[in-house]
């Protein structure tokens, strides 16, 4: 067999290098798990502040449109 021939392949992971990625890739899935139920709980609290303003916009100001609200939102002209 010539030098052409020979696939080379990487050495096998030392036992230390198995548990070091076994680490790394749990500490990723815990990671993974906080922020999602971090971004859940962001969620909740912003379906609870559009609720609050909406009712406030609609019994304030007889507004409840959303689309009517984004516009005036980004209306720079309105104030």
């Amino acid at each position: 067999m010539t030098a052409d021939n020979m696939a080379i392949t990487p050495p096998e992971s030392s036992p230390f290098q198995i548990r070091l990625d076994i680490q790394t890739e749990c500490k990723r899935y815990v990671n993974a798990k906080e922020d999602l139920e971090s971004a859940k709980v962001e969620v909740e609290e912003n379906e609870a502040n559009i609720k609050t303003t909406l009712e406030y916009l609609r019994t304030e100001y007889d507004l409840e449109d959303t689309e009517e609200i984004e516009r005036i939102a980004h209306d720079r002209d309105f104030t």
